[in-house]
């Protein structure tokens, strides 16, 4: 009885009970596809697993408050539906409550996170780390950055991956996840690359002096 004069007060509050009833369905296909992309991740079913958690976003984008890239296809599709409603005087808005709206970003976020390992898992870096970005985006977590520094490294960025894997370790100190043992081999990366840059330029010119100052302001190269 208790549960449901809290329902129907939310249904007064935010309006029509058939379109809230909708909206709650979303999120709740949303948690089922998110499962069954789980289950394809752990039968290694890298591709279908990113299938269905794409699907997830499908259900969750028009109760997001963060949309994604403009250059999303979902959130063009939504801009053109958004069009059509200006047209008819209507506009979508969410009836799902504050906290089914902090639960949707919650999993869109780790449906992001998970997309993005499944990514890493086909070597697929690029992808990978734009996955891992939106995640963070939306909620900034230990797990995220990791998975962005480490995407990144893949990537040979081992500026923005450091960066990344140092924004990891600010959450938590103590670093129960041994991140600052990688940090410390991406700080070794960056400047066996740097030095391989060195190699290639005139040692007695004007652009060995400026690639050494770049270098030493981006503490690629340490000063003694």
């Amino acid at each position: 009885v208790f549960m449901t004069l809290l329902d129907s007060k939310a249904d007064k509050e935010n309006g029509d009970p058939e379109v809230r009833s909708k909206d709650v369905e979303s999120l709740l296909e949303a948690r089922k596809l998110k499962e069954t992309g789980n289950k394809l991740f752990n039968s290694n079913e890298y591709e279908g697993a990113v299938a269905k958690y794409s699907e997830v976003y499908e259900q969750l984008r028009p109760h997001l408050d963060w949309r994604g890239d403009f250059d999303d296809p979902c959130l063009q599709f939504e801009a053109a539906i958004q069009r059509s409603e200006s047209k008819s005087g209507d506009k979508f808005v969410s009836t799902l409550t504050a906290a089914q709206k902090n639960e949707c970003g919650d999993l869109q976020a780790t449906v992001f996170l998970n997309m993005a390992v499944c990514y890493n898992k086909l070597k697929d870096y690029v992808e990978a780390s734009e996955h891992a970005q939106k995640s963070v985006d939306l909620r900034p977590t230990i797990k995220g950055f990791y998975r962005l520094g480490h995407a990144l490294k893949k990537l040979g960025d081992f500026n923005n991956a450091a960066a990344n894997y140092e924004e990891a370790i600010k959450l938590d100190e103590s670093d129960p996840n041994g991140i600052r043992a990688e940090l410390n081999q991406i700080y070794i990366l960056r400047e066996e690359a740097a030095l391989g840059d060195l190699k290639e330029i005139d040692a007695g010119g004007d652009e060995f002096a400026q690639f050494v100052q770049m270098a030493t302001n981006k503490g690629v190269i340490r000063k003694k």
